[in-house]
Parts: structure tokens; sequence; C-alpha cells
């Protein structure tokens, strides 16, 4: 709101000239910059024009882009600044001059328009290659086709992306330079399941030549639940009973590993028996009976009786007597 608002006030105070020239200046000691602004109206918050960029040594002109929608921030001598970028949704510069293919020479990316995801900005890039700028047709894809500009780790030598749809879908990219070309290293997206309970995860991680693919879910921190009993197994395992808040509550049973990611969840039918004080749940042709110590588990062919090394500091199993849900018998 800052930035429409002070570039308003200035369309203002220029009384509907036809064209203004604005200078990217002190952003490099090899190159400067011009904006020209063209057909400036006093209702709009960006207007189109050209973006042009010059050798210092020469004065020559070494790139020109036509924007559709120039909008930036200006400060009171009229420059624009360069080099903003708040990642992800965050004021991003008209221009940034940055190392993007980590060797060492800095590189240009020039706004365009707003084109990337949710009417977003978007780039162009330029490779500072043999002492000249180049186009980049592999790294403007990734200037165009996600969510602003894309995020440089200097240490890690990767350039990672982001792009979503709607509330509920998110995908992380990471690439890797090879011959001045991104290579895709890693994709990750993550969805919310259909309960609302989960967070659905579908990983991507390149081996040789193709990406290996694996999925994976984990409790969503939205989720309207609390937890009820827990044990703790070896390998830092876990079992969680939780109370589910929707139209009729439901109690969720989940096992998970050292990296809170669901090896098993289930939200069917369970049973109390109070004179036991266990729960007990069948998926297909194995019984599971979560006792005060532990997990029993029974198969077609074997018994295994899973012993917790801790209880959590929550709820005992006898309360479950007096828990109302719409999927718990008590005997």
């Amino acid at each position: 709101m800052k930035t429409k608002l002070t570039f308003l006030l200035i369309i203002i105070s220029l009384s509907l000239s036809a064209h203004v020239t604005y200078e990217i200046q002190e952003f490099s000691d090899k190159y400067y910059g011009k904006v020209i602004i063209n057909n400036i109206q006093e209702n709009e918050y960006s207007t189109e024009g050209t973006i042009s960029i010059f050798n210092t040594k020469t004065k020559t002109e070494v790139i020109k882009i036509t924007s559709e929608s120039i909008l930036s921030d200006f400060d009171t001598s009229g420059k624009i600044k360069a080099n903003v970028k708040e990642i992800p949704y965050g004021e991003q510069s008209l221009l940034i001059y940055e190392d993007f293919n980590f060797d060492g020479k800095k590189d240009i990316a020039i706004m365009d328009g707003q084109n990337s995801c949710y009417g977003g900005p978007s780039y162009q890039i330029y490779l500072e290659v043999n002492n000249t700028l180049k186009h980049s047709p592999d790294f403007t894809q990734l200037g165009q086709e996600f969510c602003g500009m894309f995020e440089v780790h200097k240490d890690r030598k990767i350039i990672s992306t982001f792009t979503k749809s709607g509330c509920c879908w998110h995908q992380f990219s990471e690439f890797k330079v090879e011959n001045n070309t991104p290579v895709i290293v890693k994709i990750l997206e993550r969805s919310l399941g259909t309960d609302a309970i989960t967070e659905e995860y579908i990983e991507k991680t390149r081996v040789g030549n193709k990406l290996v693919e694996k999925t994976y879910s984990h409790l969503s921190d939205e989720a309207d639940i609390i937890e009820f009993y827990s044990l703790n197994f070896k390998n830092d395992k876990k079992m969680e009973l939780y109370r589910v808040f929707s139209f009729e509550d439901y109690l969720l049973y989940t096992f998970t590993d050292k990296d809170n990611k669901i090896e098993l969840i289930y939200s069917d039918d369970f049973v109390f028996n109070k004179n036991k004080q266990t729960l007990t749940f069948v998926i297909e042709d194995v019984t599971y009976q979560i006792y005060a110590g532990g997990i029993i588990v029974n198969t077609p062919t074997k018994r295994v009786d899973l012993k917790a090394l801790k209880i959590g500091d929550n709820v005992s199993l006898s309360s479950l007597s007096d828990l109302s849900v719409k999927n718990l018998v008590i005997e």
C-alpha cells in the first residue's frame, strides 16, 4: 500500500506529463538504468513504459524492456530503488543485481510486469557472460512461472522458487546451476488433506537423471484437535490419540516416526473395554489393542507387544469412559 500511495502522489505531482524519466543508480559500477514512464494517468497505480540498462563507461544501451505495468517505489529524489527482494510476498524492486549462476559475477533481473502467480512481479533475467549481459530463457522461466522473483542461496549454491494455488496447495522447488542453466533437484508439494486434519506431501528428489518420488503426511497445525493420550516408543516413534472437533466429534489415532511423519492413521470405529482398560480397533485382518503401557498388534500369523518407553503427561485411558464421540463404543 505504501508503494502504491507513493507512486500515486508522484503521478499527481507530474501534472499528467506525457513522458517522465527516472534513473536507477548506485546498483553497479558497470551499469546504470533508466525508466521512462508513458501515458501517466492520475487514477492509475501502474502504467506502461520502458526500462533500459546502459554501460556506464560507453553510455551505450545494452538492454531495453517494454512493460505494460511499471510499479516501483521512488525516494524523495525521484530515483528508483534497486535490489529490494522480500521473499515471497514482500516488496520486490524493478531491478535486482545479484549473482544468479554462482560464477562470481553479478547478473541482472528486470521486472517486465506483473505476470507471475496472483498478479505478482515477473522478471527477465540477463547473465553476465564474456563481459556482456546475455538474456537467459531458462533463468527467465524461473522469474515468470512462480510467485515473484526466485531466491538465491549462496551458501548451498541453490536457487529456490515458490508457487501456490488457493489456500491449500503450495509448491517449493530447488535448482542447481549447470552450464548456466538451472536444473531441478527437488520439488516439495504440500496440500491440505480432504479431512482438513492432515497435510499431504509429495517430495521429488533428483537421483541421477530421474526425480524419485515419495509421499507422506503430517498432522496439520491448523487442525481443530486436542491430544487425549500418547505413548512414546524407541526410535522416537509416537502413538497419539486425539479428539477431533467437527460437526460430530470423533476419536483419531496416529502413529508417527521421529520426523512426525504419519506411519498409520485411523478414525473409524473404536471399542473401549472399561474392565480391561483397553482401546481396540481393526484394520483389515490386523487388530490393534492399546493399553496403559503399549500396543498389542495381532496379525493372522503373529502377536507383537510394542511396549512404550514413556506414557505422555496427559489424560489416562480410563477417561475414555466419559468421552462422547461418534466413533467410540464403550463396553
